[in-house]
Parts: C-alpha cells; structure tokens; sequence
C-alpha cells in the first residue's frame, strides 16, 4: 500500500510539473515578440484579402450585368 502511494504521488508531482511546464511554455509563445508579429501580419493579410475579394465581386457583377445595367443572364420561370 505505501509503495502504490508513493507511485501515485510521483505521477501526481510528475503530472504538475508537465502541466506547469506547459502552461509557461503557453504563455511565451503567447506573449513573444515573434507571436505579435505573425497576428499583424495575419491581420494585414485579411484585409488585403478582403479588398481583392470585393473587387472580384465587382468585376462579376460588371461582367454579368454588363455596360447597360440590365442582366445579360437568362432565367427560365
């Protein structure tokens, strides 16, 4: 009985050091200056995104609506 507890105390110690461990390792990669960098440039990165998306929508409704305003595309009722 007391060998089985001094196991499970190790694995107990073992498993907070694993989980403290992490949780620092968490927390700098979180806050490094490399970690700031990537989010702005993934935020530059969605707002070019989102600019060359809108003008993609733009020149189809420019090609399918075409010079007069009117749809050039033909609907069955």
């Amino acid at each position: 009985m007391t060998v089985k507890l001094a196991c499970d105390c190790e694995r107990v110690c073992v498993v907070d050091d694993i989980a403290e461990m992490n949780a620092s390792v968490e927390h700098f990669v979180t806050r490094c200056e490399l970690a700031c960098m990537m989010q702005e440039l993934i935020g530059s990165y969605i707002m070019m995104e989102e600019y060359f998306m809108r003008q993609m929508v733009v020149k189809v409704c420019y090609l399918v609506l075409g010079h007069s305003g009117t749809s050039s595309v033909h609907r069955e009722p």
